[in-house]
């Protein structure tokens, strides 16, 4: 819980990080803020947290008096003197600077002193190349974030192409490469080829797959389409690849080289019938499991209408139970 002053309740500002201070790793520095600067944009293609995710990963900053799990960072000079690059941290930075600017403006020095220095491991000036830096900013967002399938491809393709270049695997064959890639990322070699195959997947699908509304598996059947024909997909049968499921999957697996546009159009235009029939025959396989509590009364007076009337009702009650609840 949030004080309105801005502390977390249960901590005085004059002990506040305390807590956390004795169960950082050992060989934890303090690093004054202002030291710091953030790893180049190439090297550092994740996302920034959004909004909600950030007020929420500064509460609980703010709850617990710091961060435990410290910061990574790389000893580098240049002319003003030594500064320390961000390697793993990013947004712990961008949250303590946040807290910092918060506390000034509402004057609570304890607080800006408190969260002016922020835990961190230091790789020395030499411990490590530019080519073991990109590789701890590409493992730690690996390991600690929920990348989206883009974001792994790129970092797979990346991190593929620091092993092959860096000094100590510079001579692993393509197969082992992949392996240890895979190792590092603890998954499968194939899934490696996959998501690197995603290379070939045209911007406006890799869009459409970042957010999330079509699935990995969707997006590796159209990779192995031509550009032309993923195009060709994407202008003119968009709305039924997102509401195909499962059936899209098969439909695409059955598009070969030199099918042509109108059978792909003749696929999707059956796909979209099979759909239709799918939900028919729900909408009768529902209809024929509905009983009613009736009395004896009500019965009777059921019985006494003429087939015509019944299959009218019967008729009525479909249709309410298929405009209200089936799409």
């Amino acid at each position: 819980m949030i004080r309105t002053d801005g502390t977390p309740s249960g901590y005085t500002t004059d002990h506040i990080s305390d807590a956390v201070n004795s169960q950082l790793p050992t060989g934890t520095s303090l690093i004054d803020i202002k030291l710091l600067q953030p790893a180049p944009k190439a090297w550092n293609f994740f996302s920034s947290l959004s909004g909600f995710k950030k007020e929420t990963l500064k509460e609980s900053i703010l709850a617990r008096g710091g961060i435990i799990n410290p910061i990574i960072v790389w000893e580098k000079r240049n002319d003003e003197g030594i500064y320390y690059m961000i390697l793993a941290g990013h947004n712990r930075t961008e949250s303590y600077k946040d807290i910092m600017e918060s506390g000034s403006e509402k004057g609570y020095t304890d607080i800006v002193d408190k969260f002016s220095k922020i835990p961190a491991i230091v790789k020395g000036e030499f411990d490590i190349d530019d080519n073991e830096a990109q590789q701890i900013i590409i493992d730690t967002n690996w390991a600690q974030r929920d990348l989206s399938p883009i974001e792994k491809h790129k970092s797979i393709i990346k991190k593929y192409t620091l092993v092959k270049e860096n000094r100590n695997t510079v001579n692993l064959g393509e197969g082992t490469t992949r392996d240890k890639v895979a190792q590092d990322f603890n998954i499968k070699g194939r899934m490696i080829q996959s998501y690197m195959s995603l290379s070939s997947l045209i911007e406006e699908w890799q869009s459409i797959l970042n957010e999330g509304d079509i699935t990995l598996r969707v997006a590796l059947k159209l990779v192995k389409c031509s550009i032309d024909r993923q195009t060709y997909i994407f202008e003119n049968h968009f709305d039924s690849i997102l509401i195909g499921g499962p059936r899209v999957e098969k439909l695409l697996s059955s598009v070969k080289e030199k099918t042509n546009n109108a059978t792909i159009d003749m696929l999707f235009s059956n796909m979209l019938s099979d759909i239709e029939e799918d939900k028919v025959q729900n909408l009768k396989d529902y209809s024929l499991k509905i009983s009613f509590k009736l009395n004896k009364e009500n019965i009777k007076q059921l019985n006494n209408l003429s087939k015509k009337e019944q299959t009218n009702l019967r008729n009525e009650i479909e249709a309410l139970i298929r405009d209200k609840y089936i799409v």
